[in-house]
């Protein structure tokens, strides 16, 4: 439990954001592909196994800020210099917006809803 915040603050160590947002295009590409390739599993298993519809777009949007392992494999190719550090400030600026953006489409999907969040765990559990 103690090396989680290190490894964090290893990862800020690393960056400089000098030109961070020059090719905003990249970033933002990254960031709708890193949204989908984990929004869209999450939905489409969740279906498969009989959540409605709006329920596993709360799934697929919970598994949207899954950036740790994202987090794990820049660092790596960072330190191996299989990426360069323009790359790794981007890639490391799109975890962070992918983390900052799930709790909106969490909030948009649940309010749609109209059900407590602990409600729906609880259905889930049960089912």
């Amino acid at each position: 439990m103690i090396f989680i915040p290190l490894f964090f603050a290893s990862i800020g160590l690393n960056m400089t954001l000098d030109g961070a947002l020059d090719n905003l295009p990249l970033i933002l590409i990254f960031t709708l592909i890193a949204i989908l390739s984990k929004f869209l599993p999450g939905k489409l298993v969740s279906q498969y196994f009989g959540l409605p519809k709006n329920q596993a777009n709360i799934v697929g949007s919970g598994m949207i800020a899954r950036g740790e392992v994202a987090l794990i494999l820049v660092q790596t190719g960072l330190t191996k210099s299989i990426i360069s550090h323009d790359l790794y400030v981007q890639l490391i600026i799109v975890v962070i917006l992918t983390t900052v953006l799930t709790p909106f489409m969490l909030n948009y999907y649940i309010k749609s809803r109209i059900i407590y969040p602990a409600f729906f765990i609880l259905q889930i559990i049960c089912q």
